[in-house]
């Protein structure tokens, strides 16, 4: 099946929503005219060679690698099963989802 931007960003958010981080990057706010990110939201960004995908580590939008660079059906899997593993832990734990 070819995986859209669509379909990578959905279930990005989908990760972002069990992980209790803000789906939006930014915060609804500027301090000093400069955007605010929201530290531990997951997004893909686009590099030359394909797409990756990672993790906002700080307020100034530093970020770290959680995935290697590789296409979007790759990114789609490490972010499908990233939420896999989540759930599988969530059930064992606690018997239901967690929220």
């Amino acid at each position: 099946m070819r995986i859209t931007k669509l379909m990578l960003q959905f279930k990005i958010d989908y990760l972002n929503k069990i992980m209790n981080v803000s789906i939006a990057r930014y915060k609804p706010y500027k301090i000093d005219n400069r955007y605010i990110s929201n530290i531990g939201h997951y997004y893909y960004s686009n590099t030359s060679n394909g797409y990756r995908l990672e993790k906002i580590v700080n307020t100034s939008g530093g970020c770290t690698d959680i995935s290697l660079i590789g296409s979007k059906s790759e990114i789609y899997n490490v972010v499908k099963s990233m939420i896999q593993g989540i759930e599988e832990y969530s059930y064992k734990q606690f018997g239901y989802m967690k929220k």
